[in-house]
């Protein structure tokens, strides 16, 4: 129950899943959180190469911590997840740290992260239970709450892109 927290009906909600990009939820909270002023103007710099969802970034192209939070929820975007990661933290190391005790201080036994986005690795993994701990915690947020509603989003023109991009989500549960 949202509301209350209490289990009204669990099957294998302890058992040890890999979270794959439900993962990026939690990098967005976690951002959200420790950014003060989303209107901070991000530059790309050691652009990082990381499979799947992309949202295709220049090095040296600026975005505002805004949009790139848009990209990371609403388009699922790897390499964003890593952009912003290394912003907040500093390092994507220290970063999944933030993210593995904020997790931690939630009661969330059974769930380790190592990595922003969410591709697999053996010791990424959280349970049912314990993402259900994770999602109603970020929702309590109405600016997450907002925007993991939204199904597209443009993002203007940058300083090495002339055109618009438009992303769009894939989640088919809102889509």
């Amino acid at each position: 129950d949202y509301e209350t927290g209490q289990v009204l009906y669990s099957k294998n909600g302890y058992s040890k899943l890999y979270p794959a990009s439900t993962t990026k939820a939690w990098t967005a909270y976690i951002v959200l959180k420790n950014v003060k002023d989303l209107n901070k103007v991000v530059e790309i710099k050691d652009l990082p190469v990381v499979d799947g969802s992309s949202m295709y970034l220049k090095e040296g192209e600026s975005f505002t911590v805004k949009e790139l939070w848009d990209a990371l929820l609403i388009h699922s975007s790897n390499d964003v997840a890593m952009v912003l990661a290394k912003y907040v933290g500093g390092s994507v190391e220290n970063f999944v740290n933030m993210m593995n005790k904020k997790v931690k201080e939630l009661g969330c036994t059974n769930t380790h992260f190592t990595n922003p986005h969410g591709l697999h690795d053996e010791n990424h993994y959280t349970t049912a239970s314990d993402l259900s701990k994770i999602a109603v915690y970020a929702m309590k947020l109405p600016f997450f709450a907002e925007a993991v509603k939204l199904t597209k989003h443009t993002i203007p023109p940058t300083n090495k892109m002339d055109k618009e991009r438009i992303i769009t989500s894939t989640n088919q549960l809102i889509c």
